[in-house]
């Protein structure tokens, strides 16, 4: 139990949390679970995952370059490569459910769309990469088959500073290595890329755990290692199951990862403005046009949110970089100013709305003039959209006949592709005339 108490304390101090007494700490402290055992239970689930040669990698260190961030601070313009090119991936990813679906890193797939998945029981099957989303770290995989293996997911809301966690990671196919730790902290959502809580676990960081499961005492999925170690402490990282959860619903929907809208229009507060407001400086964002998700939630056109989920805005271009960071379905709490008094609301995010594609209209080519149909409501004829050659046709008229030949359709202009002469009867806003092409 001496040699317990002594790894709390030095994970507790290099956290800077105060250290009472032998008696309090080993009070909290529980004993070492049992993660052998679940090693040798779960081992198959947890599998090798290769990329091919020349796949497009993304650098774990790029953040842990000694003194970058330093330099940054002195306006120093340093650039890193984030991304590079080199041998086959080699790195961890697990069983999630038992029809082939694999949680894995990201940043260790690139750009890869197909890998090569092998089992501690010897056997290597072909994975198609269904999406992946770099700022949580999570790509997700499909191999074929019924009946894999699959870990049990548990519920990452309960973790807290102190758990015993272990990392099983599967780094040559037919073994996996196993790392014990305890939780060192729970990053909050406001505090890390993409607004994604994370875990730091207090045990040997190495990067070929990358994308390997996190288990808490009970044998649950509580996370998925992560590549990166954060404020240069050799404290690996590991993403909570619940976000991995959203994330793996927005890759299955939509094989990406979309921000949360909000559904606002918005403008800067000039001087003017913040006095007429009621705000003490002019900041935020003033709301112009309000519709969905700020609607539901009783934002108004006039006003001006001036914080989102505690996070101050400057201007209004900050706005849409914050909501950059969330997903739909994500609830954000919203704070601003109507009437010079401040409010506070929550809104719960929707989803982007599809883009409507404009669809290709036909269209049709005589002697070197372009046309397209007329619309239901138009009446009959053909309009005319381009024009080559002279001509006193210009694009909008409309061709109602041909030769004295009614035209009706696109289809009606076949019959005069070897016509010599043409005589239009052409209709421009309203005010109809005759004009001949001859050739």
């Amino acid at each position: 139990m001496k040699t317990l108490f002594t790894a709390a304390a030095v994970s507790l101090t290099l956290l800077g949390a105060p250290l009472t007494s032998h008696a309090s700490l080993l009070s909290t402290v529980t004993a070492i679970p049992d993660f052998a055992a679940l090693a040798k239970s779960q081992s198959l689930a947890v599998v090798n995952i290769k990329t091919s040669e020349g796949a497009t990698h993304f650098n774990s260190d790029v953040d842990e370059v000694p003194g970058l961030e330093l330099l940054r601070q002195f306006g120093v313009d340093v650039h890193v490569e984030a991304f590079h090119q080199g041998d086959e991936a080699n790195t961890t990813g697990f069983f999630i459910d038992r029809d082939g679906l694999i949680l894995t890193s990201a940043r260790a797939l690139g750009d890869a769309r197909t890998v090569s998945v092998t089992l501690t029981d010897g056997r290597t099957v072909k994975g198609e990469v269904l999406g992946v989303d770099l700022p949580s770290d999570v790509a997700l995989i499909r191999v074929e088959g019924k009946a894999w293996p699959a870990l049990k997911l548990g519920n990452s809301d309960a973790v807290s500073s102190g758990d015993w966690v272990a990392t099983l990671g599967n780094l040559t196919g037919p073994s996996t290595t196993i790392m014990r730790g305890l939780i060192a902290g729970v990053t909050p959502a406001d505090a890390s890329p993409r607004h994604t809580p994370h875990f730091e676990i207090d045990a040997p960081a190495r990067s070929l755990m990358a994308g390997a499961p996190l288990f808490n005492a009970s044998g649950d999925v509580i996370g998925m290692q992560s590549y990166r170690v954060t404020a240069g402490l050799n404290l690996p990282v590991a993403t909570p199951i619940n976000v991995i959860q959203k994330v793996k619903a927005a890759l299955l929907a939509n094989g990406k990862v979309e921000a949360g809208v909000l559904g606002v229009g918005t403008q800067n507060v000039d001087r003017a403005l913040a006095h007429t407001l009621g705000l003490t400086r002019a900041q935020g964002a003033l709301l112009t046009s309000v519709s969905g998700a700020a609607q539901k939630a009783g934002l108004k056109v006039g006003d001006v949110i001036t914080a989102l989920n505690g996070q101050a805005l400057i201007n209004a271009a900050e706005l849409p970089a914050v909501l950059a960071q969330t997903m739909p379905g994500d609830t954000v709490t919203v704070t601003f100013v109507r009437n010079k008094a401040t409010q506070t609301v929550t809104a719960t995010l929707e989803a982007p709305k599809p883009q409507q594609v404009a669809k290709k209209e036909p269209t049709a080519t005589l002697q070197g003039i372009s046309f397209r149909a007329l619309a239901p409501n138009e009446g009959d004829g053909v309009r005319v959209t381009h024009v080559t050659g002279p001509s006193e046709l210009r694009p909008g008229d409309i061709v109602t006949s041909i030769n004295s030949v009614p035209v009706k359709a696109l289809a009606d202009l076949k019959r005069f592709d070897a016509a010599k002469e043409l005589l239009f009867y052409v209709n421009r806003n309203g005010h109809p005339f005759f004009t001949a092409i001859s050739h």
